[in-house]
Parts: structure tokens; sequence; C-alpha cells
């Protein structure tokens, strides 16, 4: 997660800003230079130099991060360049002037093979700046140095080179690029979970097939059921911190679609570190149930919520809105004995209730729900206008395929497949068949997989996801 101090938020979105560029380079070996012996070249834009701070992560030694330091100005640019056919723009190129001949034979004598190179972008006009008022736009090391009397060209690469002129979009879970159900995917096709015989009964219609034997889903199409957190009290909805006026209750169905919880410290997020938020010591790991912010529900005795409906809220933009979440559940509200049910990313659309399954989660008492990403560059606040949980499970054919045999009485759907579109209580919503089932046909059915990272979550499958992980949108300042 990544934002900017309150000086750079500013000058970043003010219509006139003078910017400078501060770059590390931390060489193998000490070398003389005009400004004396050093074994870190720190270098600016800014003509006639400047005189700022360390950077606060590494490759800088612990010891001297944040410490005063004088850089010294030298005509640097930069650009991305093509590094193979597959990127675009997968590696980073910096041109310095040479301003003489004795300059030149220095730099050349220089291994800068592997040598790490950090750039952070710096504002002119923020009065009094700590070292929190840098953010940093490269941090990787040099692959070669090309040295001429009027010029040094470095290439520079990093381990997510890749990402630096495109970053993921809204689906930040590409499609996965495994198949459902092979070796890499991790999910047996013939276990009895995944793949099973089925008998036809009454009433099927060319796009529903109904049978009695399909029990693995108890919701309907047309109602999900009970709300269990509608008849939650009040005392019974409570949160990590929470601002005066926006209770964690609030997000019961019962509120109108404006009423929302929102937590009260951005600090809940960590600790805030040269524009990126870092995980404190309070709860590590995102699968953590105590990992805040979160808002928690006390059902009174066990419970097995298996599909939650979750809208952040409608009346901002989505910058507000929640975007990865985290599910747990505990049995005695006990502070390392959370469970973790489901990481689920929730689409930028407010005032759209999204559905997460949860297939045959635990039957446990209290049950947390934590924010992990946002959709936002500013992570002070965020807020859930209506939360819903329900005990009857749909959908578990989801994306499947069912096949009818081939002797099956109806000769018209021998051999006969179709994707399953959704599942519920005795019944299959599938595109048009030729004709509608009869009773007695028999058909196969297999679950699939939608190949996201979310449907690889409902099937507690994440250690074989391969498609992109979840990437927080990063603040850019030009």
């Amino acid at each position: 997660m990544k934002t900017l101090s309150t000086g750079l938020a500013t000058q970043a979105a003010s219509n006139e800003s003078s910017w400078a560029e501060l770059y590390d380079f931390y060489l193998h070996a000490a070398i003389i230079t005009p400004f004396g012996t050093v074994q870190i070249l720190r270098l600016t834009t800014l003509p006639g130099g400047l005189s700022f701070f360390t950077p606060l992560t590494a490759p800088e030694a612990s010891g001297t991060q944040g410490n005063a330091a004088s850089y010294e100005h030298w005509v640097l640019g930069r650009k991305l360049i093509r590094g193979s056919t597959k990127f675009s723009s997968d590696k980073l190129a910096i041109a310095a002037s040479n301003v003489s001949g004795e300059w030149a034979q220095m730099l050349a004598d220089v291994e800068w093979n592997e040598v790490p190179v950090l750039i952070r972008k710096v504002s002119m006009a923020i009065s009094n700046p700590t070292a929190n008022d840098a953010t940093p736009i490269f941090s990787g090391r040099v692959d070669r140095a090309k040295v001429t009397l009027r010029q040094i060209e470095f290439t520079c690469s990093n381990g997510l080179a890749g990402f630096n002129a495109m970053v993921p979009r809204e689906n930040m879970h590409a499609t996965c690029r495994f198949q459902w159900a092979d070796e890499r995917c991790g999910q047996l096709r013939y276990a009895v979970v995944n793949y099973q015989t089925k008998t036809c009964g009454a009433a099927s219609t060319t796009s529903i097939v109904k049978s009695a034997g399909l029990t693995e889903d108890q919701g309907t199409a047309g109602s999900y059921g009970t709300d269990l957190i509608e008849a939650l009290a009040d005392g019974a909805i409570t949160t990590s911190s929470q601002q005066t006026d926006y209770e964690g209750f609030r997000v019961k169905s019962s509120y109108s679609a404006t009423d929302h919880w929102r937590f009260q410290f951005s600090n809940e997020w960590g600790d805030l570190l040269q524009g990126y938020w870092h995980l404190n010591g309070e709860g590590f790991g995102l699968h953590n149930g105590n990992r805040k912010p979160w808002i928690q529900f006390d059902f009174g005795s066990a419970v097995q919520p298996q599909v939650w409906r979750i809208r952040g809220r409608n009346d901002l933009g989505r910058e507000v809105l929640p975007r990865l979440v985290q599910i747990s559940a505990s049995m005695d509200d006990g502070v390392l004995n959370w469970n973790p049910m489901i990481s689920y990313e929730l689409p930028p659309e407010p005032g759209k209730l999204f559905d997460i399954h949860l297939h045959n989660p635990l039957s446990l008492r209290y049950w947390r729900i934590g924010i992990r990403t946002r959709w936002a560059d500013t992570l002070n606040a965020s807020a859930f206008s209506k939360i819903e949980a329900y005990a009857a499970r749909r959908n578990w054919w989801q994306n499947g395929a069912i096949r009818f045999l081939a002797n099956t009485p109806t000769v018209a759907l021998r051999n006969v497949s179709r994707t399953v579109l959704a599942s519920y209580a005795g019944e299959l919503h599938v595109a048009s068949l030729p004709v509608a089932p009869a009773a007695g046909d028999q058909f196969t059915i297999e679950r699939g997989c939608g190949r996201t990272f979310n449907d690889c979550a409902v099937r507690q499958n994440y250690s074989h996801f391969g498609g992109f992980d979840s990437m927080p949108t990063e603040a850019t300042v030009r």
C-alpha cells in the first residue's frame, strides 16, 4: 500500500510545482571524486546541489537511514527502454554528462555491475521538509554502464520492471495460466466434490436442469434466505475503531444505503515510511485476523455463513471503496485463534453488493472482515455501507459443465455438453439446450473455475493461483 506525505500530496496536486530527483548509487568500493572520496554517489538534478536526507529504506544501511546528506548536481536524465520483445519498457536507462576526460576515466574504472541504485522525487516547495517528504520512483541495480568522453549511460533493472510502465488496472487478478484441476492448479478433477453423475427430475427446461441429486447448494435463485447480520444486536457489531456517528452496526441492512461504518485512525494500516504503509508489529500478515482495520460480528453461537454480501459506500467516489478484504473467524474471540476463510477483491463499483462465497466454511461464533487495500492512494478511512451474511450456499457448480451420457433416454441430448451459468438448490442454470431434459435423463457434472483470484479463493486454493496477485494502485508524481 502506498500514499504520499501531506507535503508531497499537496505539491502533486498543485498547478505549478518545482521538483528535483535524487540518485543514490551504492558502489562496491570507494572512489575519488571532485567532491571527495565516497562509496555512495549522492547526486541530484537540481543545479547547485541539494541538502536533503538519505533514504529510509534499503539499500541504505540502517545506521544511516534518514541522515542529513549533501547531493551534488550532475546533469542526469532517465527513460524507460525495451529490454526484450516481451515487455514494452522493462528497463531504465540513466544518462549522465561527463565533465572532463579525467572524470570519464575515473568512471570507466568503476565496477558498475550489480551496483544498487535508488531514485527519489522531492519537491522544492515544501518548507522544512523531513526524510518522509520524498517518494521512491525506482529501486534496482545497474546491469551495465557505457562510458564515453561525452556521457555515461547506465542500464538498470529491478524485479518488477515489467510493471513500471503498465500497472494492472481494475481487475488486479489476471486470468490464471493454469487449467482447472490440472496438476498445477492443485485441485483433483475427479474428486467427489468436483465431479459427479446426476439424474434429471421433472420440470426441467432448456435453460434449467433440475435434479434431486443436486444437494451441494441450499440457496434458491430468487432468495438468499435469512440475513444473519440483520438479527444481531447493535453491540454485537464492533470495529477496530470508529468515528463518531459512524457506528459499526450501521452496516446492517435495516439502515439506509448512505449509512456506513468508518474507522477513525489512519495508522491502522501500519506505519507510514517514506510514502509506503508498512505492516506494524501488531498482527503481521495479510491473513491475520488481527490485522487492522476490521469490523467484527458476534453471532452469539457458532454459525456457518456461506455467502457474504458486501457493498462499499455509494455516496462518494471509488477512492473510499474497500478493495481487498480478508474474512476470518474464531470461536473464542482470541487474539491468536483467528482462522482465515477467504481473501477477496471487491470491484470498484459504488453502491453494488458483491457476493463472496465460502464453500464449506468452519462453524464459529466470531467473524471479522478486515480491509487489506483500498481503491485509493490516500489510506485515511474506509467504509462498508452494507454487509449481509447467509447460511445457504449457492453457485457450487458455477463455471462448470454438464455432459449428458451417451445412453441418456432423450436422444437429442446424448453427448451434449453445456456451461453451468449458476447453480442453486436442486437446479442448474445452463446455456440453452436443444430440448428440455426429461425425468430420468442422466448427466455428469464437473466443477469449473473462472480462472481469477476470487474463484481460486473460494476453493481455498490461494497457493496455486497462476495469475497476478493483488497490486494496489500506486501514486505517481511526474
